[in-house]
């Protein structure tokens, strides 16, 4: 049982549900105050942090050839800086 508790995806898959009520947490106390864009950027960055880790872990990424890896860690910082980047710059697409 201790071996499946402290197993690295059961800790992973945890942190992954601590983002999530991070998130609705962040989200709903900044709702209250007014914040939309300061809700949007946490709920973003937590979202991108989420995919990183359910690429590296669950699709094995962190094991595939260090091309794929790259990739895919280029992709995810380049996405979340250009979704970023039009939610700040108010820029329409």
């Amino acid at each position: 049982m201790r071996d499946i508790i402290f197993n690295r995806l059961t800790v992973i898959w945890a942190l992954l549900i601590g983002a999530t009520l991070l998130s609705v947490e962040t989200a709903s106390g900044l709702f209250a105050k007014g914040g939309a864009k300061a809700i949007a950027v946490v709920v973003i960055i937590v979202a991108f942090i989420k995919v990183r880790f359910v690429g590296l872990e669950f699709m094995e990424l962190r094991h595939s050839p260090r091309v794929a890896r790259l990739a895919f860690e280029a992709w995810v910082a380049i996405l979340s800086i250009l979704i970023l980047a039009v939610l700040l710059l108010g820029i329409s697409v």
